[in-house]
Protein backbone atom coordinates (compact mmCIF):
# COMPACT_ATOMS: atom_id res chain seq x y z
CA UNK A 1 0.00 0.00 0.00
CA UNK A 2 1.48 3.38 -0.95
CA UNK A 3 2.31 6.09 1.54
CA UNK A 4 -0.81 7.98 0.36
CA UNK A 5 -0.33 11.43 1.86
CA UNK A 6 3.35 11.48 1.01
CA UNK A 7 2.94 10.03 -2.47
CA UNK A 8 -0.04 12.25 -3.16
CA UNK A 9 1.88 15.39 -2.27
CA UNK A 10 5.27 14.47 -3.72
CA UNK A 11 3.88 13.40 -7.06
CA UNK A 12 1.45 16.24 -7.55
CA UNK A 13 2.99 19.69 -7.37
CA UNK A 14 0.85 20.22 -4.26
CA UNK A 15 3.72 20.12 -1.78
CA UNK A 16 2.92 22.79 0.78
CA UNK A 17 3.39 26.27 -0.56
CA UNK A 18 7.18 26.21 -0.40
CA UNK A 19 9.45 27.25 -3.21
CA UNK A 20 12.50 25.22 -4.20
CA UNK A 21 14.53 27.07 -1.58
CA UNK A 22 11.96 26.29 1.12
CA UNK A 23 10.91 29.91 1.40
CA UNK A 24 7.18 30.21 2.02
CA UNK A 25 5.45 31.82 -0.93
CA UNK A 26 2.37 33.99 -0.83
CA UNK A 27 -0.71 31.92 -1.57
CA UNK A 28 -3.62 33.05 -3.74
CA UNK A 29 -5.72 34.16 -0.77
CA UNK A 30 -2.88 36.23 0.68
CA UNK A 31 -2.26 37.85 -2.70
CA UNK A 32 -5.93 38.69 -3.09
CA UNK A 33 -6.22 40.14 0.40
CA UNK A 34 -3.02 42.15 -0.01
CA UNK A 35 -4.74 43.96 -2.88
CA UNK A 36 -8.17 44.23 -1.26
CA UNK A 37 -7.16 45.53 2.18
CA UNK A 38 -5.57 48.80 1.00
CA UNK A 39 -8.36 49.35 -1.50
CA UNK A 40 -10.96 48.99 1.24
CA UNK A 41 -9.02 51.37 3.48
CA UNK A 42 -8.94 53.94 0.66
CA UNK A 43 -12.63 53.44 -0.02
CA UNK A 44 -12.50 54.92 -3.52
CA UNK A 45 -14.65 53.44 -6.25
CA UNK A 46 -11.79 53.84 -8.73
CA UNK A 47 -10.25 50.74 -7.14
CA UNK A 48 -13.21 48.48 -7.97
CA UNK A 49 -11.66 47.16 -11.20
CA UNK A 50 -8.45 46.27 -9.36
CA UNK A 51 -10.43 44.53 -6.61
CA UNK A 52 -12.41 42.55 -9.17
CA UNK A 53 -9.19 41.51 -10.91
CA UNK A 54 -7.71 40.34 -7.58
CA UNK A 55 -10.82 38.29 -6.84
CA UNK A 56 -10.86 36.83 -10.36
CA UNK A 57 -7.20 35.82 -10.03
CA UNK A 58 -7.94 34.20 -6.67
CA UNK A 59 -10.79 32.18 -8.17
CA UNK A 60 -8.65 31.19 -11.17
CA UNK A 61 -5.92 29.95 -8.81
CA UNK A 62 -8.43 27.85 -6.90
CA UNK A 63 -9.69 26.34 -10.14
CA UNK A 64 -6.12 25.65 -11.17
CA UNK A 65 -5.46 23.92 -7.85
CA UNK A 66 -8.57 21.79 -8.36
CA UNK A 67 -7.26 20.80 -11.79
CA UNK A 68 -3.98 19.68 -10.19
CA UNK A 69 -5.83 17.63 -7.58
CA UNK A 70 -8.04 16.11 -10.28
CA UNK A 71 -4.98 15.06 -12.30
CA UNK A 72 -3.44 13.32 -9.30
CA UNK A 73 -6.69 11.57 -8.37
CA UNK A 74 -7.18 10.42 -11.96
CA UNK A 75 -3.64 9.06 -12.08
CA UNK A 76 -4.22 7.03 -8.93
CA UNK A 77 -7.72 6.12 -10.11
CA UNK A 78 -6.34 4.50 -13.25
CA UNK A 79 -3.93 2.39 -11.20
CA UNK A 80 -6.47 1.05 -8.73
CA UNK A 81 -9.36 -1.39 -8.57
CA UNK A 82 -12.10 -2.47 -6.21
CA UNK A 83 -12.78 -0.29 -3.18
CA UNK A 84 -9.82 1.98 -3.94
CA UNK A 85 -11.18 2.62 -7.42
CA UNK A 86 -14.68 3.26 -6.06
CA UNK A 87 -13.30 5.78 -3.59
CA UNK A 88 -11.23 7.51 -6.28
CA UNK A 89 -14.33 7.66 -8.51
CA UNK A 90 -16.31 9.37 -5.75
CA UNK A 91 -13.53 11.87 -5.08
CA UNK A 92 -13.22 12.59 -8.80
CA UNK A 93 -16.99 13.13 -9.07
CA UNK A 94 -16.83 15.61 -6.18
CA UNK A 95 -13.95 17.48 -7.83
CA UNK A 96 -15.85 17.61 -11.12
CA UNK A 97 -18.84 19.08 -9.29
CA UNK A 98 -16.65 21.78 -7.76
CA UNK A 99 -15.06 22.52 -11.15
CA UNK A 100 -18.52 23.10 -12.64
CA UNK A 101 -19.24 25.59 -9.85
CA UNK A 102 -16.35 27.73 -11.11
CA UNK A 103 -17.76 27.91 -14.65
Amino acid sequence: MPDWPGVFLRDSKLENGLTAGHIPKMGPLDKCLSVLRPLIVEGHTNGVAMAERAIDEFLAARKGALRNVREVVQTHQEATSGDERSFADKVNDYIEEKMRAFE
